[in-house]
């Protein structure tokens, strides 16, 4: 899609952006939540820690807002696949197959396995075996994995120390 001519003496030119009424109804929903998050944010007091739900829906936020910008830029732009896989574990609060894993992340398998590979190395995920399936292993965030995103989340200040040298 060619981009509009804009005039550089017209400051009421505006470029154009096509939204369908689902984009534009989880905008204002993101538009909400932003803004009962910064009203939120001014009430509480600096040392009370965020609620784990709400820093589950900072995390909903965040992987909405990265499937929303692969709809307009290539997501080759913007990979991440090891954030991703830890968002949606963070988010889902369980375990999860990898063949779940490659689809909410939207990548190849390999690319999937080679990164859960990497995370395993961090101590941030594991492997669990399916007590039924041999076939199935499912991924988990781990302790370590979770406090880390806990504190991201909760805007926390950290100790690089404190991360294992990730």
């Amino acid at each position: 899609m060619p981009y509009p001519e804009r005039s550089q003496d017209d400051e009421s030119d505006r470029l154009k952006i096509a939204l369908s009424q689902s984009d534009v109804r989880e905008a204002a929903r993101l538009l909400r939540v932003f803004a009962a998050a910064v009203d939120d944010r001014a009430t509480r007091a600096e040392d009370e820690p965020m609620a784990q739900w709400d820093r589950a829906e900072r995390a909903r936020i965040i992987l909405n807002s990265r499937r929303l910008r692969a709809k307009f830029f290539s997501p080759s732009m913007f990979g991440e696949p090891a954030w991703d896989i830890l968002l949606v574990l963070y988010v889902e609060q369980g375990r999860q197959t990898i063949g779940n894993l490659t689809k909410a992340i939207a990548t190849p398998l390999t690319t999937t396995t080679r990164w859960i590979e990497y995370l395993e190395k961090k101590l941030l995920i594991e492997r669990e075996p399916h007590p039924n399936d041999k076939r199935v292993v499912f991924i988990k965030l781990v302790e370590k994995g979770r406090k880390l995103l806990d504190d991201y989340l909760s805007g926390t200040p950290w100790d690089p120390e404190d991360a294992g040298g990730i």
